[in-house]
């Protein structure tokens, strides 16, 4: 009897145990959920500012198209074919805009091949508006277009987490000479292997919690500007969804460097 009891007690103890971790991975797929929402939140501003300049630029020149249809000549038509490839070009750069943003809110499971450097530029699309307000300059350095297989979406949100990450550091770090404030995005394929990293030359980590910042619910920001889970789940979705690695050196007032190692895979 006391043998069927402890066998009894093991087997709930187990089926307790699973269920907590069943519980806190829904729990951080929950809040990773609302992470992107806040993340949005904050970038909103931007997102409305720029999408303003294109649909200002549309709507001028349709308004120059009209007025003009009335007395049309062979001058005529070439201006307003130039007007016209003006309003195609505002209409394309809204579309790439809107699928940028749509890739920050989206969680779909899918999995095809994606060029790595195309990604990086749409992330940075969304993030135009923070970084002309902090007037950081990105540069991104590539040797060839590089492809790899997985969800695009997530590998959009894993740039995006340390895009973001980056331009915090010249936000916390005010008294940074503005001349200096950069972002350098390298992407090099390296035996099979993709290496990406991103270097900005802000504040830096303190290198007394350096051991923690991949931690959920870790942050060294402010409440109205961090939730200590982005590097979390960047760190998550690189583990498993890319089978790849991240890491990082960093030096206070000097800046960090993330370097993100995935496969680079073919269909």
């Amino acid at each position: 009897s006391e043998k069927e009891l402890r066998q009894q007690r093991d087997l709930l103890e187990e089926k307790v145990e699973e269920r907590t971790k069943e519980l806190k991975q829904t729990q951080l797929e929950k809040v990773s959920q609302l992470y992107r929402f806040a993340e949005f939140g904050r970038l909103s501003s931007g997102i409305l500012h720029d999408l303003v300049t294109p649909l200002t630029s549309v709507s001028l020149n349709l308004s120059l198209l009209t007025n003009r249809s009335k007395k049309i000549n062979k001058q005529q038509i070439v201006a307003d074919q130039e007007l016209l490839e003006k309003v195609a070009l505002g209409v394309t750069r809204m579309e790439l805009f809107v699928k940028s943003v749509r890739k920050q809110l989206q969680k779909q499971e899918v999995r095809y091949s994606f060029n790595v450097v195309e990604e990086i530029k749409q992330v940075l699309q969304v993030f135009n508006h923070r970084l002309d307000e902090f007037g950081i300059k990105v540069k991104i350095e590539y040797g060839k277009n590089i492809k790899t297989v997985g969800n695009p979406i997530k590998f959009n949100q894993i740039i995006s987490n340390i895009i973001n990450n980056a331009i915090d550091a010249y936000d916390l770090h005010k008294t940074f000479i503005s001349k200096n404030k950069k972002i350098i995005v390298r992407v090099k394929a390296i035996a099979k292997e993709i290496q990406i990293e991103i270097q900005d030359f802000g504040c830096g980590i303190p290198k007394n919690v350096q051991k923690q910042i991949f931690k959920p619910l870790f942050t060294t920001k402010g409440i109205e500007k961090g939730t200590g889970i982005g590097l979390y789940i960047t760190k998550e979705i690189i583990e498993k969804d890319f089978f790849g690695k991240i890491s990082f050196t960093s030096k206070e007032n000097e800046g960090t460097i993330f370097i993100i190692k995935i496969p680079e895979l073919e269909l």
